[in-house]
């Protein structure tokens, strides 16, 4: 850009030398100069480009990862929190979170496996039930603790907090859910430690099978199956939802198919298999009926 200045001044300037004898003898003036126009270029910086922001890095998780959300007793009811296990990696550590529960009181939280009746008082026995930690709530109802799973094994089941000896919450989802509040990896039904019996405790145990990766996520009404190199091949499976009680609280809400490769994915809507009000529990997929052998939902702990 090329700017014009008029110098205005000069010709002030140039009278003043001759009476004031700037720069040695006056000497006889002519006629006066004209203004002299000066041009003046000016560079123009360029606007710097801006420094790029880094890109925020992806939520860490793991394949193994197990989280859902804190229900109350009453289904219905909106999540009060979240316990999530193996986030990083499968390494047996978790964490839990609730919001806005009863202030200053102590709470116990268990795991307790599948299959196991809470239909009873108290929150589980000690055949079924983990102890995982205590903890007392903030005086605005809030909690935040971490824990490590305290045994190694692979566990199916669900985790319930509970208030002198009774439960009050249990992981779950609601239907349909405000978000993604349910993300459990599947795993076999052979590997889960103490076995799986969803039917009776006189059911044989369920076959072998294998599994690269599989989850189940529930994200507003819909469940979504997803399986990779399941050993059980060119098969239509059933997707079955279990209360986390015995096999009489099991419902077959739809299936899946896997290819050559033992790979498959499903879309199930809840809210047609389950309606709005379903028991804590697990999700399963089995050849043919609960105790036939499948991949149920978990997570492992070296």
């Amino acid at each position: 850009m090329r700017i014009r200045l008029l110098c205005c001044g000069c010709a002030a300037i140039a009278l003043a030398c001759v009476l004031s004898g700037c720069a040695g003898t006056a000497t006889s003036t002519g006629p006066k100069t004209p203004p002299t126009v000066t041009t003046v270029t000016v560079v123009s910086n360029p606007t710097p480009t801006p420094t790029p922001m880094p890109t925020p890095g992806a939520v860490a998780s793991s394949p193994g990862m197990f989280q859902t959300a804190l229900v109350p007793n009453d289904t219905t009811k909106a999540p009060v929190g979240s316990v999530t296990v193996n986030a990083n990696a499968d390494d047996g550590t978790g964490t839990l979170s609730l919001d806005r529960v009863a202030p200053d009181t102590a709470f116990a939280v268990e795991f307790c496996r599948f299959p196991k009746d809470l239909s009873g008082p108290g929150h589980g026995s000690p055949d079924t039930c983990i102890p995982i930690t205590t903890f007392t709530s903030d005086t605005l109802g809030n909690v935040s603790v971490t824990f490590r799973f305290p045994q190694s094994g692979t566990y199916a089941g669900i985790f319930v907090v509970a208030q002198n000896g009774t439960t009050e919450f249990s992981s779950g989802f609601n239907i349909p859910s405000n978000g993604a509040e349910y993300t459990a990896a599947l795993q076999p039904e052979s590997s889960i430690t103490g076995g799986v019996q969803a039917s009776n405790s006189s059911a044989p145990p369920p076959a072998i099978t294998t599994l690269t990766s599989g989850s189940v996520t529930v994200n507003a009404s819909n469940a979504t199956f997803t399986i990779a190199g399941a050993s059980l091949t060119n098969q239509t499976l059933l997707a079955v939802f279990c209360g986390n009680g015995d096999g009489s609280s099991c419902v077959n809400i739809g299936s899946l198919t896997t290819d050559a490769n033992g790979n498959g994915s499903a879309v199930i809507n809840l809210v047609t298999a389950l309606g709005s009000n379903n028991p804590p529990g697990v999700f399963l997929l089995e050849q043919n009926s609960p105790s036939g052998g499948g991949y149920i939902v978990g997570f492992n702990v070296p």
